[in-house]
């Protein structure tokens, strides 16, 4: 006998639980009923794609590992959901695409294009997601002080106060010669030497 020959077994949709001392079997239950391993295991092992024999306490302990690893900054697993969902969407987008060209009628035309449409979004969506995992944006915290024609924009917290070098909100109208004051007084507190 062979694997192929194995009938598949029917797979244990009866969730197993641990109670710390003194708690009620309803505190257990709650607690396991949020776990979010609990909830997607239970997903999983419903669907008609999952497969056969799947046990629902080995799922939800092999998500829990994941879960792990992600915690750990191991996001590989991730990824490569990722790099699936966005071949299997883009597929799907061509798929839909091919059956719309073969659609004699335009109700049923529009409405796969739409649909292949959203699925190719789906996969852009997907792709630029795991771009940012791969290549997170750079953050850079930059403090200036523009002095413009009656604003002072300054990129850091901001809060009201008087003019000065420090993180600065103006929100009154300056006069001309107010700002040029001010610039005049920041030029000299630059060469000001702080150790002195």
């Amino acid at each position: 006998m062979n694997d192929t020959d194995i009938p598949p077994t029917q797979p244990s949709l009866s969730l197993h639980v641990t109670a710390d001392a003194g708690e009620s079997d309803a505190t257990v239950i709650a607690r396991a009923a949020i776990r979010p391993a609990v909830r997607a295991g239970l997903s999983l092992s419903v669907l008609p794609q999952s497969v056969p024999g799947t046990d629902l306490n080995s799922l939800i302990e092999e998500i829990t590992v994941q879960q792990t690893r992600v915690r750990n900054n191991d996001l590989g697993l991730i990824e490569e959901a990722l790099v699936a969902q966005a071949n299997t969407l883009d597929a799907l987008f061509h798929t839909l695409t091919r059956k719309a060209v073969d659609c004699s009628d335009f109700q049923r035309f529009n409405a796969c294009m739409q649909l292949a449409l959203k699925a190719q979004n789906q996969s852009r969506c997907t792709l630029e997601g795991l771009s940012k995992i791969k290549n997170p944006p750079q953050i850079a915290y930059v403090r200036q002080a523009n002095i413009g024609q009656a604003v002072q924009v300054n990129n850091a917290q901001a809060r009201p106060a008087m003019l000065g070098t420090d993180d600065v909100c103006v929100s009154m109208r300056l006069t001309t010669t107010e700002i040029k004051e001010e610039i005049n007084r920041l030029q000299n507190e630059l060469l000001i030497d702080p150790s002195r």
